[in-house]
């Protein structure tokens, strides 16, 4: 039985559907790769260059074998050979837009593919092994929902390793503080396997997903159209996909101290990938690639103020 009385508590009230009942709610990404790959017991695993070096650690974690595959242009894998025997592919929903990709990869390799939705929460690959993670969409310490293609349990204790202090001391505009408590919060990440934290499984309670999907949208597509003539990496948004971002790949590499001297902060996908061995395409997008912000908080003064400064900054 819980403790009665006594002080009161955060109040986090149940209001909004939340994700966490359809599969298995752990700490994160990587544990949650940790987990799958405990089930598959792999030979062999074909992962992209262009891909966060948190990735690998579950690989090297298990000992698994894996091997780098190379991309097109648009982000598609370049496989020359079939997978073998107790092989898979991890393949990156990359920025929550590449949900064709997806289903054109489940339609050949079936439950072979390992589908990296950590940038692409809202995508549903129950039926096929798939994992995302909450802390990139909304502001929680902890969070990550993997998906199967069988029935399985994990009996794990939640997890209460967690840092909720940057959270509040943003809330209240405490931003310098905040963020080097939020990097020290991100390196206590881990692989170990645990389930979701109490105070992230409430928070994600309060959310509005439709609202804040509906907004994500909104945003991305506004840039697209402002944007989409000076970006050479080409996509199409499917109907039902919420993105991470909005990736804008200009025909040269812009300093983005001068964006974060405007006020627009951008991070770099992924400067230590593959160790640094990238081939040409893959090391040219880690350069270029500038992931516009169009997350829930902004509206269109602040897509409109992105589009103004970067168009600026390329003409």
């Amino acid at each position: 039985m819980k403790k009665i009385g006594g002080f009161l508590g955060l109040e986090l009230p149940f209001s909004y559907y939340s994700p966490s009942h359809k599969t298995l709610a752990l700490t994160s990404g990587r544990s949650c790769l940790n987990f799958i790959l405990r089930e598959i017991r792999p030979k062999r695993v074909y992962v992209p260059f262009f891909s966060c070096p948190a990735l690998i650690e579950p690989l090297r974690y298990n000992k698994v074998s894996f091997s780098y595959y190379r991309l097109d242009k648009c982000l598609n894998p370049c496989l020359s050979e079939p997978l073998g025997a107790q092989e898979y592919l991890i393949y990156i929903n990359y920025f929550g837009i590449k949900r064709s990709t997806v289903d054109a990869l489940l339609a050949k390799f079936g439950d072979k593919v390992i589908v990296d939705n950590a940038q692409a929460f809202y995508e549903d690959n129950s039926g096929s092994w798939a994992f995302n993670s909450a802390r990139k969409f909304f502001g929680v310490p902890d969070g990550a929902f993997l998906y199967s293609p069988r029935k399985i349990k994990s009996g794990l204790k939640p997890n209460t390793d967690i840092h909720v202090d940057y959270l509040i001391n943003r809330l209240i505009g405490k931003q310098e503080m905040a963020y080097r408590q939020f990097i020290r919060s991100e390196r206590k990440v881990t692989l170990q396997l645990r389930g979701i934290s109490e105070i992230s499984l409430r928070i994600l309670k309060t959310v509005n997903f439709i609202e804040i999907a509906d907004k994500r949208r909104k945003n991305f597509l506004f840039l697209h159209q402002r944007l989409k003539k000076l970006n050479n990496f080409k996509f199409d948004l499917a109907s039902k996909s919420v993105p991470l971002c909005y990736p804008f790949f200009p025909e040269r590499e812009i300093d983005k101290a001068i964006l974060h001297k405007n006020g627009i902060f951008v991070p770099t996908y992924w400067k230590l990938a593959a160790d640094g061995r990238l081939p040409d395409f893959e090391m040219s997008f880690v350069r270029r690639l500038l992931p516009l912000p169009i997350d829930q908080r902004y509206g269109m003064r602040e897509m409109m103020f992105i589009a103004d400064k970067v168009c600026r900054l390329l003409t």
